[in-house]
């Protein structure tokens, strides 16, 4: 919404705008052809950080906010090994290079 609204056309295209409960969702939307174009996740349809399947616009990062995600260790998970090392393992190279070739960025 804010892109669409940055370029100016939101109000033009506010009528014909559906938006799914979540991003899979809006996938779904377009994947099934129940939408002829949609905002998806570039991860859904990338490899290695490009458009692989259909086509597609990567949203330049000027014309929308960030969008942050997070993860983080509970209390309750601070005594588990395993989540301190799936935590530990997120934070590093490995895991960065997997989310940077899904199309995130950092």
């Amino acid at each position: 919404m804010a892109m669409l609204e940055k370029m100016g056309v939101l109000q033009a295209w506010q009528p014909h705008l559906v938006q799914g409960e979540s991003i899979g969702q809006a996938h779904q939307f377009v994947a099934s052809g129940n939408a002829r174009i949609g905002f998806v996740a570039l991860a859904q349809v990338a490899e290695l950080g490009r458009v692989a399947r259909g086509s597609g616009w990567v949203v330049p990062g000027p014309l929308y906010p960030p969008l942050l995600q997070d993860a983080v260790l509970l209390n309750t998970g601070a005594g588990n090994p395993a989540a301190v090392a799936f935590l530990t393992y997120l934070r590093g190279n490995a895991a960065r290079a997997i989310l940077r070739n899904a199309g995130y960025t950092f």
